[in-house]
């Protein structure tokens, strides 16, 4: 009876180490979803601010002499900011390649959610820039124009968003199915196709053929591949890693763009193309370096501006372009660019987001309205 009794309180405690081990083990998967998802959502919301950081500061990168202290500014905020697209396409790669679920779920869940509010700022921006005293005929043009090629120049993102998601249940089954060398290998090849893209033979081939789209799949491959990427070196060692890659991104992206654009005689963006490789390299280290980040929580702006980053993106032009007719903030721009372009980011990122909450509360429509 005693042996029985002694028996039944070794089985307990074992028990409970087994218990405590697997409690600790599910603690631990817990916590590395909530930090995936957390680094996720902090890639999206600096990826909105990036996006909103380039189309503001784009008037003087253009608009500026080559070389003058307003120039250097513009191009170093459009620099420093020309990961946005890239981390957009990296975080869905990331996201949506290793589920499992039907085509049918999948396009179901993206048509209401991306298409919809596509349509509707495709139709605010074609009203807002339709000029007022042409004919009809020209009214009918501009509106085909529009659909076609978007009636805002940050809409192609979308066009070409719209065909990566039509690839991406063909791709998630291919990249499932192969090795993670594979997609190294497929990764390096991709990499070489972006050299030769800029030459000039090869970006007219590219741009004649029109298959630049299938150059953007790249991005979506290498999210899901660095989010599945294990190192063997301590998370300090790739911070270090990814940093210098970031840095090294820029300077190559600043010098390029400068250089090319003395030897064009004017400004010139081949260096801030999203597939150029100098911006690869940028985008690349931003990712890796955030994803051996331990976030701790998500603050209430920075979740909101994430929670509604779609919505943001298709209104900022519009909230951007009414800004810039404000006298102190235009004066502050051309004058103080340094103080200006910031300013400016942060008046247009505010007052997108306001847009899209407001919208968003609109009952029964506001969901599918604000993205």
């Amino acid at each position: 009876m005693k042996d029985f009794s002694f028996k039944s309180i070794l089985f307990c405690k074992e028990l409970s180490y087994i218990t405590a081990i697997l409690k600790a083990f599910h603690n631990l998967l817990k916590q590395m979803s909530i930090n995936d998802t957390i680094y996720y959502n902090k890639l999206r919301t600096l990826a909105t601010i990036a996006v909103i950081t380039i189309h503001a500061s784009s008037t003087l990168f253009y608009h500026r002499p080559i070389g003058s202290e307003s120039w250097w500014i513009a191009t170093f905020f459009d620099t420093i900011a020309r990961f946005g697209v890239p981390i957009f396409l990296m975080i869905s790669g990331a996201l949506l390649l290793p589920k499992k679920e039907d085509m049918k779920s999948f396009y179901s869940k993206r048509l209401h959610r991306i298409l919809i509010p596509f349509l509707l700022w495709l139709t605010i921006y074609y009203f807002h820039n339709l000029p007022v005293n042409i004919s009809l005929s020209e009214k009918f043009y501009r509106l085909l124009n529009g659909i076609c090629s978007g009636s805002s120049y940050h809409l192609w993102y979308i066009y070409m968003l719209v065909g990566i998601y039509l690839a991406i249940p063909a791709v998630r089954i291919w990249v499932q199915n192969i090795s993670t060398q594979s997609i190294r290998i497929i990764l390096l090849f991709w990499g070489i196709l972006l050299l030769l893209r800029l030459t000039d033979e090869t970006g007219k081939l590219v741009k004649s053929l029109n298959i630049e789209f299938f150059y953007y799949l790249g991005y979506p491959i290498a999210g899901y591949y660095l989010s599945i990427l294990k190192f063997h070196k301590p998370h300090q060692t790739i911070r270090r890693f990814s940093i210098a890659a970031i840095i090294i991104g820029i300077l190559l992206t600043l010098s390029g763009t400068y250089i090319l654009s003395l030897y064009k005689g004017k400004t010139n963006e081949l260096f801030f193309n999203c597939l150029s490789p100098t911006v690869v390299l940028m985008s690349f280290g931003i990712f890796l370096l955030f994803k051996h980040i331990e976030f701790k929580k998500e603050k209430i702006p920075g979740k909101w501006i994430c929670t509604y980053s779609y919505g943001i993106y298709l209104c900022h032009v519009y909230v951007l372009e009414q800004l810039k007719s404000v006298y102190w903030i235009k004066y502050t721009y051309y004058i103080h660019p340094a103080i200006g372009i910031p300013t400016l980011v942060i008046s247009c990122l505010f007052l997108s987001l306001l847009l899209i909450m407001t919208i968003h509360k609109i009952p029964r429509i506001g969901k599918y309205i604000s993205g």
